[in-house]
């Protein structure tokens, strides 16, 4: 059988017509939408295999977690070392998973969380202080009052 160019002309003739038929219009969009979807999907894994694992953020968390405690965070702020400590532990669930981003940002949270608890733990003491100096001054005040 022998095809010319001409018939098959005719034929890509016909199907764009049938195509024309069908849907009022041939689709303009049609190659960047499929440009604009394998672009996305690219970007999909390359974000995903670039994110590292964030062993360094993990460490941090820790370090804030163990100086909290040492700050008696655990007495004046228990709620932001519970909350560090379950961030910690998501963030490790997470690593385990291999969702490094995941385990990234709940380790960035729970350092958030621990140097909270330590920053309260420390107001709370500095607080505790001045009201037991205050109570000093007032009985010194009282007593020196007493004497004259």
């Amino acid at each position: 059988m022998e095809v010319n160019s001409e018939r098959v002309q005719e034929w890509s003739e016909e199907a764009r017509e049938e195509g024309r038929a069908q849907t009022g219009r041939i689709d303009p969009e049609g190659p960047r939408m499929i440009r604009l979807v394998t672009l996305m999907c690219t970007a999909v894994v390359i974000g995903c295999a670039s994110t590292p694992v964030p062993r360094a953020e993990l460490a941090q968390a820790e370090l804030a977690i163990e100086q909290a405690e040492r700050n008696d965070a655990s007495v004046y702020a228990p709620l932001e070392m519970r909350l560090a400590r379950d961030k910690i532990g998501q963030a490790k669930e997470a690593l385990d998973d291999e969702e490094n981003l995941q385990a990234r940002t709940a380790a960035e949270e729970a350092l958030v969380d621990a140097q909270l608890a330590s920053v309260k733990a420390t107001r709370s003491r500095a607080e505790a202080a001045a009201k037991e100096m205050e109570k000093t001054q007032n009985a010194l005040e009282q007593e020196s009052q007493n004497e004259r």
